[in-house]
């Protein structure tokens, strides 16, 4: 499971009891916070990706002021208080939390609803469109920063794994902005690893020359629509693309997905995922 989730309550025996509760059950409790402040700092340095929350903590600000930050961040959160009073209550549930719980409460009460909470904040739509919202300024923000493009794209395919899970990842862009020549790959090699594959390193690792892959490049068709082939389909079109094969019988490859870059000349991302034995013990 190893979900992450942040306990922002005032009583250390409830939140140790919540921490207990959660670690038996397969989470991970990424921090336990006393106060807003305290909790706004796990939060950027953890990203949790839900928040057991206590309506009222110490300080002037509260469990309804950090679940407005929660929400424009795209975290789920549940309400823990020991009494709901009803202007308190309204106050809250225009905060669309993910769920009530009051205490004291069962283990089982807990579990059950984390269980609802997490499915609702996954199958939302507000959710996937937050999320696609949140992704874009990371684009951006990567982009803009002082640093050169394999960095660049490195950051963005690290960004993309949560979203896309990959074992290799080929961009391929043919402009004049000054992207790294034609292509660049990444291979997984570890949870948040990654071996930057161009031109050069690919002719090693693989044995060809420069000339026989700019002619396999050459030979493949543009992608010009999102296709996802897996096994004996994927095996099929090997034929029409050769990089695609090359890469498919070296790295043990069994699926891949291309996604076209519409605002780029022939700008495509090709992820490639392995054959279950191969996978490494990592999601």
């Amino acid at each position: 499971m190893n979900k992450k989730i942040l306990i922002v309550e005032d009583e250390s025996l409830v939140a140790y009891d919540l921490k207990l509760i959660l670690t038996r059950a397969g989470y991970k409790v990424c921090g336990i916070a006393d106060s807003v402040p305290e909790a706004l700092e796990i939060i950027e340095e953890q990203k949790p990706e839900m928040v057991l929350l206590d309506i009222f903590l110490k300080g002037s600000l509260n469990g309804i002021d950090l679940a407005k930050v929660l929400t424009s961040k795209n975290i789920a959160f549940v309400y823990l208080s020991a009494n709901f009073q009803e202007s308190i209550l309204e106050r809250a549930k225009a905060t669309q939390p993910y769920g009530f719980l009051v205490k004291p409460f069962r283990e089982k009460e807990l579990l059950i609803t984390l269980d609802v909470a997490f499915y609702r904040h996954q199958n939302s739509i507000e959710s996937k469109l937050r999320q696609e919202q949140a992704l874009e300024q990371v684009f951006k923000n990567i982009v803009a920063e002082p640093i050169n493009w394999k960095q660049k794209l490195l950051k963005i395919a690290m960004s993309i794994q949560p979203h896309v899970p990959f074992d290799y990842l080929t961009v391929t862009m043919k402009n004049d902005t000054g992207f790294p020549d034609n292509a660049l790959s990444f291979l997984r090699t570890g949870f948040d690893e990654y071996q930057v594959i161009g031109k050069d390193e690919l002719v090693n690792i693989t044995k060809t020359n420069k000339a026989q892959l700019s002619q396999m490049q050459e030979d493949s068709p543009r992608i010009t629509k999102a296709d996802f082939y897996n096994a004996a389909n994927f095996v099929k079109i090997w034929p029409q693309f050769p990089v695609k094969k090359l890469i498919a019988q070296f790295f043990n490859m069994q699926s891949f997905l291309g996604l076209p870059l519409l605002s780029v000349r022939r700008g495509c991302y090709s992820f490639f995922v392995l054959q279950p034995q191969n996978r490494l013990l990592y999601p």
